[in-house]
């Protein structure tokens, strides 16, 4: 299994979390 793959897919991931997380603070009141 190439490990390389996996540390990018999750470099992905955490970037898409830290986005929605930052938008969520920038914007409280949208829930």
């Amino acid at each position: 299994m190439d490990y390389g793959n996996w540390i990018a897919l999750l470099a992905i991931f955490a970037n898409l979390i830290i986005s929605i997380i930052k938008r969520r603070k920038a914007h409280p009141e949208d829930e």
